[in-house]
């Protein structure tokens, strides 16, 4: 079900290795954007066009990036993209730093750091500040991503809607949750709908 004429299309990285775990999960979401002028009731639109989830150790994150590359391309030409592929947006800590500094030192100028207004948020309040786009409507999920399911640690099922749905604020189990694509989601639709893209 090919959304068409987006803004554009991006990625946004999380690696839940930040504390020592090495075989963490690591998670990507890709997003389209739709400015305002496109949509019909003229508010722009993040649209979740699909995602994965993997245990990749932190200095290997780096050689999956070809890959979330070429899956931008393939979207932004599906998509018929104005501005095609945004590039990929990664927190700048952890080894998420780490994939910052190696792709500055190959060239590789489409991945981005995300503000650090943003990744200083905790996990409730980045919930709290996308929360007002998906009531008002602005945030959308293609069947292809709301229909995914993938095993991962064992488990199959679809892990995007299931972190999401599943989350609670104040949670005080929250440490023990599989929570990376939550967190890719929530960055992305404020990136997307808080005016960070400049689209």
């Amino acid at each position: 079900d090919p959304v068409r004429i987006y803004g554009g299309v991006f990625a946004v990285i999380d690696s839940a290795m930040k504390s020592g775990k090495e075989h963490d999960g690591t998670a990507v979401t890709y997003f389209g954007l739709q400015p305002g002028y496109m949509s019909e009731d003229r508010q722009p639109k993040a649209i979740i066009l699909d995602w994965d989830v993997r245990q990749i150790e932190g200095d290997l994150l780096i050689k999956w990036y070809p890959e979330i590359e070429a899956r931008l391309e393939k979207l932004a030409i599906e998509t018929q993209s104005l501005h095609g592929n945004i590039g990929a947006f990664v927190e700048d800590k952890g080894s998420g730093t780490i994939m910052l500094q190696q792709a500055n030192r190959m060239g590789l100028n489409k991945i981005h750091p995300i503000d650090s207004k943003l990744t200083s948020m905790g996990k409730d309040e980045r919930a709290l500040a996308a929360s007002p786009y998906v009531a008002s409507n602005q945030v959308k999920i293609t069947r292809h991503a709301h229909d995914k399911t993938l095993c991962y640690k064992g488990v199959t099922r679809n892990h995007f809607l299931t972190q999401f749905i599943g989350f609670r604020l104040a949670d005080k189990d929250a440490a023990t949750r599989q929570d990376d694509l939550l967190d890719t989601g929530t960055y992305g639709i404020i990136l997307a709908l808080g005016g960070g893209m400049g689209i």
